[in-house]
């Protein structure tokens, strides 16, 4: 499954770094898009209202089991690239391959960094924020659509199944 809009992990810094230096804004995103939702596409669909690139860090397998536990992800890493990377309002997408954003926000300083409204700056992980805010990153929560998220449709599912 191959999209010029999948980089490695080194590649997207690269990228960003190359846009940085030439003062080019750009939004950064992370999460699993493990089973994508209509909250999924819309919080994408709200970042580029920014008009500016957005990109996507996605967490990669193994932390998805950190964050979400063994039975998890649902796709591969390389389908949810692909998933993510056909979506109209990604430019760019790379997998991430921590639970965190931490090294990410050492390396490299976007202009926004979007999370849904189920966050706000309290219960952001208060390095990533610290790190953010280090770099002059502007954080910006999405309207999420309702309650939806991958974990209530798995519920469902399962609850229905039994």
């Amino acid at each position: 499954m191959k999209s010029d809009k999948i980089y490695t992990y080194d590649k997207m810094i690269q990228k960003c770094l190359e846009m940085e230096k030439d003062e080019k804004p750009y939004l950064l995103t992370n999460g699993c898009f493990d089973i994508l939702h209509v909250s999924h596409v819309n919080n994408l669909k709200q970042c580029k209202l920014y008009n500016v690139p957005v990109v996507v860090f996605l967490n990669d397998d193994e932390s998805i089991k950190k964050l979400k536990g063994a039975n998890r992800p649902y796709y591969s890493l390389e389908e949810r690239l692909f998933i993510i990377s056909s979506i109209m309002y990604v430019d760019y997408v790379a997998p991430l391959h921590s639970t965190e954003l931490c090294e990410i926000f050492k390396k490299i300083k976007p202009t926004y960094w979007a999370k849904g409204s189920d966050r706000n700056l309290e219960t952001l992980n208060q390095k990533e924020r610290y790190l953010a805010e280090k770099n002059n990153t502007k954080i910006v929560f999405i309207k999420n659509l309702s309650d939806i998220s991958t974990s209530e449709i798995l519920h469902k599912i399962h609850k229905e199944n039994i």
